[in-house]
């Protein structure tokens, strides 16, 4: 009689080699090590965006828009059910295990790979933009420093816009935005429209965004929105104000179109709502716009921060509230650590600001919007 080897899954594989495991993880390795060297090496960035990341996301992007819910939030969610189960396995396995220390072994050695395959795709479909050429490289714009009164005249600007136009947004009793979010969905493939016959490096297929079921997880975490390069998804958060939606849509159309820095993101954003001649995104450009240039004035200069501070229309007012309330309800050890977190990836990607990088698009913003600010405010919004 032939004994049946014990090699199945009901004993954990405790007799199975190992080597295939850790063979299996040299590829996914070997691919992450080539990415730190050519992302080192001028030029080959961006011939791998060029030839490889963006033409594999605009795919992604075009098959994940069939279906009218995140992808992104499926796979998550999946992931996690899979990650709960194989740990909970594992210690089963290893509490009945003869050889607990194989079984431990080969459980890492699982994981390892999966965390290597995983980390190695988003390097190649997403991490090279980070060392290619940036929004700034490919246009006439230079990024220079604003000087504090150019900084106020910019700010201005945005404000006496915003004024005009919060009294045009839809609004409940209470003053509150209660604008129909959907309408800004079906119109965000056209935003950039009228920003990309100025830049030409805009001038790509856009994708309607999708919107988060899992919204108030987000908030949590300080998010907004996310561009998941796996599927090529723009995300967004629902469950944070209304007013702002137009715009964070709008940033994470630009991370679709290739521009991976927050800073030149932020500014993108604000360029394609102002000249998009929707008035929600109009309105929500020059709010993000207002916010952006207000919080770099308010530490140099809180005496001219404050003048326009009191300058605020009711209906301003309230959205400029409504963020801050929000956002202070969900401040938490978690969103601290999701920050901090997200800070030490984006230096690790050669953003030396790291999240400061957000505010740091003041710069672009005065560059580009204050000659219509110096025009009384022809031109732009």
């Amino acid at each position: 009689m032939i004994k049946r080897p014990l090699i199945g899954p009901a004993h954990g594989g405790e007799y199975r080699p190992l080597w295939p495991l850790a063979l299996g993880c040299l590829l996914p390795a070997a691919l992450a090590a080539v990415y730190f060297v050519l992302r080192t090496i001028p030029g080959a960035a961006q011939k791998v965006i060029d030839g490889f990341a963006f033409p594999v996301r605009q795919f992604l992007s075009r098959i994940s828009a069939c279906v009218p819910f995140s992808i992104m939030e499926v796979l998550y969610v999946l992931f996690g059910l899979w990650l709960v189960v194989f740990l909970v396995r594992s210690v089963v396995l290893i509490c009945r295990g003869r050889r607990k220390w194989r079984i431990l072994l080969r459980r890492v050695l699982i994981l390892l790979l999966v965390a290597l395959c995983l980390w190695s795709v988003y390097c190649w479909l997403w991490g090279f933009d980070y060392y290619g050429a940036g929004f700034v490289d490919k246009t006439s714009l230079t990024g220079r420093a604003a000087a504090p009164e150019e900084l106020e005249e910019a700010a201005a600007y945005f404000l006496e816009q915003a004024n005009v136009l919060a009294g045009e947004i839809q609004r409940d009793e209470n003053l509150s935005c209660s604008q129909e979010r959907k309408a800004l969905f079906d119109d965000a493939p056209r935003i950039y429209d009228a920003i990309a016959q100025e830049f030409d490096c805009l001038d790509v297929t856009y994708y309607t965004p999708k919107p988060m079921f899992f919204s108030r997880v987000m908030s949590a975490t300080g998010f907004t929105g996310v561009y998941f390069p796996f599927t090529g998804e723009s995300n967004i958060n629902m469950d944070a104000p209304a007013s702002l939606t137009a715009f964070v849509i709008a940033h994470e159309l630009a991370h679709q179109s290739g521009i991976a820095a927050e800073q030149e993101a932020n500014f993108v954003a604000v360029a394609a709502c102002t000249a998009s001649g929707v008035t929600e995104y109009v309105y929500a450009g020059c709010l993000g716009g207002l916010i952006y240039t207000m919080n770099a004035m308010i530490d140099t200069d809180p005496e001219a921060w404050q003048r326009l501070r009191d300058q605020f229309s009711p209906e301003l007012e309230r959205d400029w509230l409504d963020n801050i309330a929000y956002w202070q309800g969900y401040e938490s050890a978690v969103e601290n650590l999701s920050e901090n977190m997200y800070d030490a990836y984006l230096k690790s990607n050669g953003q030396e600001m790291g999240m400061a990088s957000y505010g740091a698009c003041v710069d672009l913003l005065v560059e580009y919007f204050l000659p219509a600010a110096r025009a009384g405010g022809d031109g732009r919004a």
